[in-house]
């Protein structure tokens, strides 16, 4: 799962949220919940979206390839066998659909980590390589 800094910068770089059955949010910016299908503060959500403006989506790793393919790219991902500590554990690339290499080397504890840096990039630059 990403942490609640990474979900504020997609948040304001753009990144949209439907509410779906077992999502993780953050409520009110400090309280972890897990949308359980059938509560009532599931059902408000998904039908209404009325809780949605108090709320931070903590997207999974296949939510945040999604919004990567909806982009237009596609991606690879791996562990980083050179690299077994700290925070580049796990290595993304990102092509253009034609599999022309567009970007790569975004790095993370996780692959949800490395897939959210590549999403995050890709908000800011157009996911254009300069």
């Amino acid at each position: 799962m990403i942490n609640l800094e990474m979900a504020k910068k997609l948040k304001e770089a753009g990144l949209k949220w439907e509410p779906q059955e077992l999502d993780y949010f953050y409520w009110k910016g400090n309280r972890l919940v897990f949308a359980l299908p059938g509560t009532g503060f599931h059902n408000r959500m998904v039908a209404t979206g009325s809780e949605k403006e108090f709320c931070t989506w903590l997207p999974c790793l296949d939510q945040i390839l999604i919004e990567i393919e909806k982009l237009g790219l596609n991606w690879n991902i791996g562990n980083d066998w050179q690299r077994q500590e700290g925070d580049k554990k796990y290595c993304m690339g990102l092509f253009g659909m034609d599999g022309m290499y567009v970007q790569g080397q975004f790095y993370g504890k996780t692959p949800e980590d490395a897939a959210a840096k590549a999403l995050l990039w890709i908000y800011e630059t157009g996911g254009n390589a300069e």
